[in-house]
């Protein structure tokens, strides 16, 4: 009896020390999150990894391609360049000297200086038509959380958390 009972407190205790490590904030995550901070999806990440924006202008109706590096040691987040399918009316009319301006293949691409920031908020709206790319992975932000504000950040995150939107994003 005093055998079972002590196999029965060890079990328990290995299943409490599961249940806590799974809800402690363990690994660094690239998370996409509502406002209401639900996770949208979430990635691993490396230093160095970047993230690519692409939607529609809502003036000129030109594609664009936003680029963003990852700094895994910092947390930060940084918009390295851009990619203009067409450059004219609701772009900006001159570039600070700091930006280099080339073409690249049938588009204008700015290079911007650095700029390390927090996260990188976008509204996924349908006529933008915003898209999510990282690595192979390209999400619909417009189809998956249409007309929310998704925050795209560099954090800490629970194993619960990422099971939590695995298991949302699967259904």
């Amino acid at each position: 009896m005093k055998y079972n009972m002590q196999m029965g407190l060890k079990a328990l205790s290995v299943l409490l020390i599961i249940i806590i490590l799974s809800f402690m904030p363990a690994t660094q995550r690239l998370n996409l999150r509502t406002a209401d901070g639900g996770i949208v999806s979430s990635f691993s990440t490396e230093n160095g990894d970047y993230f690519d924006i692409q939607f529609r202008h809502s003036v000129n109706k030109g594609l664009i391609t936003e680029r963003y590096f990852l700094d895994t040691d910092t947390g930060k987040i940084n918009l390295t360049s851009g990619w203009f399918e067409s450059y004219g009316a609701g772009m900006m009319d001159t570039i600070d000297e700091n930006m280099k301006m080339t073409e690249d293949g049938d588009s204008l691409r700015i290079d911007f200086p650095s700029n390390w920031i927090e996260s990188v908020n976008f509204a996924s709206a349908g006529i933008a038509n915003h898209v999510f790319i990282y690595g192979e992975n390209k999400l619909r932000l417009y189809e998956l959380r249409p007309y929310k504000t998704i925050n795209i950040s560099i954090e800490r995150t629970s194993f619960f958390e990422i099971m939590k939107s695995y298991i949302e994003f699967s259904n």
